[in-house]
């Protein structure tokens, strides 16, 4: 009788504890106000991503130099393939060690503002001899983007690994990976393109590198090619396709503009220029470095010099690629538990679905690079079905950036969208913003600006399948700051 008295208070604890859970993870304007909103259904929209190209061309390239169409299941692992990666993401930043030098005067780039990236590609040598001590004068700071296999087997004309940890830990350079070997990415198979990317990361790990960022050799790359980089670098930079980086970006499509062995200062000058007049963000890069008449691959050094002096008369911000990226939106962040590491089971705290079948949170890394080990999937239904956040508070005299990532797969039809639900300090809901919608396969981040409407106290995200849909789609990095 005893025992049977303790089993029973202990499934009264039980159940009184996981109801408590869960009545703590529905949002408060739920409560007897408000479930889910009547939202719009809309038809299939067309993709999203021509916010980063400044000469208004498609977003999606060809199997070469951009992301393809139709990426289907191509880079996606089976639900035991991805488990083995939670040793593939970049390593954790460790900090600086060791001072920093202080020569120049950076310039802090403000709302709005034009910003200057410059970078160079293969790690080679004259990076560190030529280009670092003239942006060194002006207190500027590069990226450069390494294949690690260089510094490995020791290649002639090559930075070395203490070179590169100098960069970083001395000088606060960013150093970005350009895959192990510099392989021509979309020529592998969908394995070796994963060994290139991931074999890299390990190499910088055991060197005790950070690396966030991810620029294709050759320029060359597809969505296969992006399915394993979104997993574990923050950003990819191509190197066509387009001149400008205007807001709103894709994170795995920034444009770089090669400064070739042929160009002028002048014409690099012009570049700037318009950077700055169009107030948006540039980034030049380039390989190695010449005393006499340049070749393919290479460009004077005094010509070089000439350009960052032109740049730093300007008076304009210049910062490594990521933390040029960062500068997307300057207040704290808003969203609880916006990568969905936090929960248990199909659940992620702050989080809401509307069907437990097909919106769910997965594991086995189809998420995003910091913390790409779960994601959200919401799977197109007959119906309707949604993920919501929990209520969020905001100032209706603030504007708002929002910022996720989203891998879109198998796509038949319908749309996967984004919808804000606005209420009132009652809790009353008042209105909704719909700030757009997806209807391809591809890997991609969204931005979105947002100004609530008059009496807005508090809002939802919204991720939802319009009804009818037929498609797979996993969203992460979910974002929201005051802009």
């Amino acid at each position: 009788m005893e025992n049977s008295s303790r089993w029973f208070t202990s499934l009264v604890l039980f159940l009184t504890v996981s109801i408590g859970m869960q009545l703590a993870a529905v949002p408060v304007a739920s409560a007897g106000v408000f479930s889910f909103p009547s939202l719009p259904s809309l038809p299939s929209f067309p993709g999203y991503g021509q916010g980063n190209n400044d000469n208004g061309g498609s977003d999606n390239g060809d199997s070469q130099t951009g992301p393809s169409e139709g990426g289907g299941e191509n880079g996606e692992p089976s639900d035991g393939a991805g488990a083995g990666q939670g040793e593939d993401r970049p390593p954790a930043d460790e900090g600086d060690e060791g001072g920093r030098p202080e020569p120049g005067s950076p310039i802090a780039p403000s709302s709005g503002s034009p910003i200057i990236s410059l970078s160079f590609d293969d790690g080679l040598k004259t990076t560190y001899t030529t280009a670092l001590p003239v942006l060194q004068q002006y207190g500027m700071r590069g990226t450069v983007y390494v294949y690690p296999q260089a510094q490995d087997e020791g290649f002639e004309g090559s930075l070395t690994w203490d070179d590169i940890r100098d960069l970083q830990n001395t000088y606060d350079w960013e150093v970005g990976s350009h895959s192990y070997s510099h392989a021509r990415l979309t020529q592998l198979s969908r394995s070796e393109v994963r060994q290139e990317i991931i074999r890299a990361v390990r190499s910088f790990r055991r060197q005790k590198v950070n690396v966030g960022g991810f620029a294709s050799p050759y320029g060359e790359y597809n969505d296969e090619v992006l399915q394993t980089v979104s997993r574990v670098h923050l950003y990819h930079r191509n190197a066509f396709g387009g001149t400008f980086n205007s807001f709103p970006y894709n994170d795995y499509n920034l444009n770089g503009v090669e400064v070739t062995y042929d160009m002028s200062v002048e014409e690099v000058k012009a570049l700037v220029d318009q950077a700055i007049a169009k107030k948006t963000w540039i980034i030049l890069y380039w390989h190695d470095f010449v005393d006499g008449d340049p070749i393919p691959y290479t460009y004077r050094a005094e010509d070089f010099k000439e350009i960052v002096a032109y740049i730093a008369q300007k008076q304009v911000a210049v910062l490594p690629v990521q933390e040029a990226l960062e500068q997307w939106a300057g207040g704290e962040e808003l969203v609880a538990n916006g990568s969905f590491e936090e929960g248990i089971g199909r659940d992620a705290v702050g989080w809401t679905r509307s069907d437990k079948k097909k919106v769910r949170i997965v594991r086995y890394f189809r998420g995003n690079a910091p913390a790409p080990r779960k994601s959200a999937e919401i799977r197109g239904a007959q119906q309707q079905v949604e993920l919501s956040s929990v209520p969020i508070v905001v100032d209706d005299r603030s504007t708002y950036r929002i910022r996720m990532f989203w891998r879109m797969q198998r796509y038949q039809r319908g749309s996967g969208n984004i919808w804000i639900s606005e209420f009132n300090s009652n809790g009353a809901y008042i209105g909704g913003t719909w700030l757009g919608g997806i209807s391809k396969n591809g890997v991609e981040t969204r931005y979105a600006e947002y100004t609530p409407r008059s009496g807005t106290a508090q809002i939802e995200i919204f991720f939802y399948a319009s009804a009818g849909s037929s498609f797979v789609w996993n969203i992460d990095s979910v974002s929201m700051r005051a802009r």
